[in-house]
């Protein structure tokens, strides 16, 4: 998996001015089953978590992220593929 430094900038939509966060290298959405609030997390490439509730939030992604997101996909379909390739040929196995 390629990393890609990339930016994220956010703001409370009711804020005028953005703030941003630099150094990212992945990101995701958690929604942990002990509270009902919904947070997009950031990690950088020193390692650092961030953590920002979603709700009233605006996100806006750096152009280098596509490509993170497009590589992982990429990657992904080529080991789903491979999976599928050896259960087809363990199912053949089974029939004969």
């Amino acid at each position: 998996m390629s990393e890609y430094e990339y930016v994220v900038k956010y703001k409370h939509i009711n804020q005028y001015f953005w703030r941003q966060i630099k150094n990212v290298i992945s990101d995701g959405i958690a929604s942990p089953e002990s509270t009902t609030h919904t947070f997009r997390y950031f990690i950088t490439i020193d390692g650092q978590r961030i953590e920002i509730p979603m709700e009233g939030m605006q996100f806006k992604f750096g152009v280098e992220r596509m490509k993170t997101v497009e590589e992982n996909f990429v990657a992904n379909s080529k080991e789903k593929q491979k999976t599928n390739e050896t259960k087809g040929g363990q199912n053949k196995a089974t029939i004969q």
